[in-house]
């Protein structure tokens, strides 16, 4: 046959299916349809061996101590791949709403069960008061109202500002002690986290870009803050982005989606943002989480395009082997 199915995921109806090529997508599927699974076993081709240019490390490490994160807040929860599976290739750093914490969100992240990728899921810093659970951003006002995120407001910008940083002080981590790449680190988040993490992605260092980032429910909000995601000098490289929200959202209202589009094209190009950025506005959907098999078929299209992904086959074949030099 042309092609293997990789992983079946029910919730979304899809299949992960990798190519001749060694390439993978994701395919909807009606449960009573499935193709048969297979390896299909291409002709050889002869291969050029080129000597190794770096020096060996342990990479992708998930032996993961709080203590070796600069910032004593730090508190996650690491969802390993399930027994039996490959090593993971990707990490995906979940960051959650206001109100909630990271004990849930890291359900969702078994739920989804990403191949060849680890989830992190990481506690916001700040304590709401009265036990009403987490928040990334002192974004209340006086009365203890939420401060609109279409409304300038100084405090808030100054603590996005703040939240943006403690989030990429965990990714340097990963990073420098860890040996993750950032391209295979990957962003998804909610909310009040989606704000936290589409800041974050508009001020990465300028030759930094992450695996990708989903933002459910947030993005841009207004204030000072959004000054710092220009690039004069132009040339910053573009982390891929999902955005999905709801046209019936009174919390994350649709001009604020397409502000969000507007300031990634103001940092990049509009080319980038074309090629890049990917908005999906649900009709008659509110403020919620990826709550729907459409929200997660666009979901696992994303991350099969961005995901890397060994061919498992491949280097499982008695006629492939490991050459060191």
């Amino acid at each position: 046959m042309d092609a293997a199915v990789e992983r079946v995921h029910e919730a979304a109806r899809l299949l992960l299916v990798r190519g001749p090529d060694g390439r993978t997508r994701w395919l909807s599927h009606a449960s009573h349809d499935l193709p048969p699974l297979g390896i299909s076993h291409a002709p050889s081709t002869p291969v050029t061996l080129r000597p190794k240019t770096t020096v060996s490390r342990r990479s992708n490490c998930l032996d993961l101590d709080a203590s070796r994160f600069p910032d004593k807040r730090s508190v996650f929860r690491l969802v390993q791949p399930i027994d039996g599976a490959p090593e993971a290739q990707n990490l995906l750093l979940l960051l959650h709403g206001r109100g909630d914490s990271h004990e849930p969100f890291a359900r969702l992240g078994e739920h989804m069960a990403l191949p060849q990728t680890a989830v992190v899921s990481l506690r916001a810093p700040l304590e709401l008061p009265f036990g009403l659970g987490r928040s990334w951003v002192d974004d209340l006002d006086e009365t203890g109202d939420v401060i609109p995120p279409d409304r300038p407001h100084e405090r808030r910008s100054q603590s996005l500002e703040a939240a943006k940083d403690y989030v990429w002080s965990f990714l340097r981590v990963l990073h420098d002690r860890y040996a993750w790449d950032y391209s295979r680190l990957f962003l998804f988040a909610f909310s009040q986290g989606a704000c936290v993490a589409f800041h974050l992605a508009m001020t990465l260092p300028r030759d930094v870009r992450l695996g990708g980032v989903v933002l459910a429910a947030g993005g841009a909000v207004a204030g000072s803050h959004s000054s710092s995601c220009s690039d004069p000098r132009g040339g910053a490289v573009a982390t891929p982005m999902l955005q999905v929200t709801g046209d019936a959202d009174n919390v994350y209202p649709v001009p604020l989606t397409q502000r969000s589009r507007r300031d990634f094209a103001r940092r990049h190009s509009e080319t980038a943002a074309a090629e890049l950025f990917t908005s999906v506005v649900r009709p008659h959907k509110g403020h919620a989480m990826i709550d729907a098999q459409e929200d997660m078929r666009h979901v696992m299209r994303f991350f099969s395009k961005h995901l890397y992904l060994r061919n498992i086959a491949l280097e499982n074949c008695s006629d492939v082997v490991e050459i060191q030099t």
